[in-house]
């Protein structure tokens, strides 16, 4: 049975560089390794100086917090993105317009934004249930979302309303793409 060991200690510039900040700097240091063998992980290390002279050490302490990353991450796409559609939340597709905006400023780009309502939603809902109307708003953000391209930022912002943001795009580009996603969405 071969084993693999968690990290190659020699190949491993960030913790070579943590024990040499440590040194340097008499203080405690911390850092994580993406770890590749055998699965992948997310280990940390704490290193702390051990005072002496003329050769002092480092203890190094390392930690698989693989678990805790996959656990905030879980965490940070639950609270940015909606449950039922999987696109960006509300919040998020403001927080994420705010830097485009910022950031088409700065470098004079053109932006669009797209918004789209579906008509007579409360209908659909109160005559075939919340299910079908559950289903409507799936099929609308998969076509929405496959319509766009990934520097596109696309959200459901409300019940029956999505938003996009088309980064580079002005008018007269987002224009036949607006009516491709409208045709598209009549026809289901």
């Amino acid at each position: 049975v071969h084993s693999r060991p968690l990290v190659t200690i020699a190949r491993d510039e960030i913790l070579h560089e943590s024990v040499k900040q440590a040194m340097q700097t008499r203080g405690v240091v911390n850092a994580e390794i993406v770890r590749r063998t055998p699965t992948v992980g997310t280990l940390a290390i704490h290193a702390t100086p051990l005072p002496g002279q003329p050769c002092p050490g480092v203890v190094l302490v390392f930690y698989d917090v693989s678990e805790q990353r996959r656990h905030s991450g879980e965490l940070t796409y639950r609270a940015t993105h909606d449950a039922l559609t999987g696109l960006a939340n509300r919040r998020h597709f403001c927080d994420e317009a705010e830097r485009t905006i910022a950031r088409s400023n700065r470098y004079e780009e053109a932006l669009s934004l797209l918004m789209l309502d579906i008509d007579h939603f409360k209908t659909i809902n109160e005559e075939n249930g919340y299910n079908i109307g559950d289903k409507l708003l799936k099929e609308c953000a998969d076509l929405l979302f496959n319509q766009c391209r990934l520097s596109d930022i696309v959200a459901r912002y409300g019940g029956e309303e999505f938003a996009v943001i088309y980064p580079g795009l002005d008018l007269t580009a987002v224009i036949p793409r607006a009516e491709k996603v409208r045709a598209a969405i009549a026809l289901e």
